[in-house]
């Protein structure tokens, strides 16, 4: 995949392709993770500059669901680990507070489909201070994760 994607000249270009969505706003970032194939969003991730991982993976389909969201639902545990790698130890906190439209971050969907890996590998990379910060977060409905 990444040798295709390389032959197209510039950053631009292969951003474009990759983060081409369908009607509901998914991109292929969105179809790897929702399926748990780590190796197909590992492959995405490679053929995005570095400068633009974070884009990449903050994406959102029309509901405002990112990658995270869709494997932490699914738990995919590998492939949330493999997001959580990818960016900034300071940037990992705005990933995992991303809400959909219904308020939901990646804990949310996590505790809503009872995938306690996923959730312990969420938690697991915060710290105690965000960790509680991120705990308190509401969805549309008022309940927070815990």
């Amino acid at each position: 995949m990444k040798e295709l994607i390389d032959c197209l000249t510039s950053d631009g270009q292969k951003f474009r392709l990759i983060t081409a969505a369908d009607n509901g706003g998914k991109t292929a970032a969105h179809f790897a993770t929702a399926c748990g194939n780590t190796h197909v969003l590992e492959a995405i991730v490679k053929c995005t500059s570095r400068a633009r991982q974070l884009d990449l993976l903050t994406m959102q389909t029309i509901c405002a669901q990112t990658p995270l969201h869709l494997a932490a639902a699914g738990g995919y545990t590998e492939t949330v680990n493999m997001i959580l790698s990818t960016v900034s130890k300071d940037r990992m906190f705005q990933l995992i507070t991303m809400q959909d439209k219904l308020g939901r971050t990646a804990l949310h969907a996590a505790v809503e489909e009872t995938n306690t890996d996923t959730l312990k590998a969420l938690l697991d990379s915060q710290s105690l201070s965000d960790i509680n910060r991120i705990l308190s977060i509401e969805n549309v409905f008022g309940t927070s994760v815990i």
